[in-house]
């Protein structure tokens, strides 16, 4: 692989991790049709969900990301998807 090719794929691993950092703020207004349900105490200390320490990425790195998806415009669906894949890590 040239050096091009693989700056080019660490820029898209890059992009794709400040992607998964973003906070998507996106309410869909669905709710559930079942009833809430009430759990006791030791149901509820199962249920907890761990602390999830959330670090914000930084504006240099939200540009870096934008820029990297209008790298993605002129190709087709199949071809960013399998481009966005790599970036995550699958093979």
């Amino acid at each position: 692989m040239t050096s091009e090719i693989e700056e080019l794929a660490e820029r898209y691993r890059e992009a794709w991790a400040t992607a998964k950092r973003l906070p998507t703020g996106i309410q869909l207004g669905h709710t559930a049709s079942w009833p809430e349900m009430a759990f006791d105490q030791r149901e509820q200390v199962r249920r907890a969900e761990p602390e999830v320490i959330f670090v914000r990425p930084t504006a240099k790195q939200e540009d870096r990301l934008v820029e990297c998806i209008n790298w993605l415009t002129p190709l087709t669906i199949e071809e960013r998807n399998l481009i966005w894949l790599r970036a995550s890590g699958l093979s």
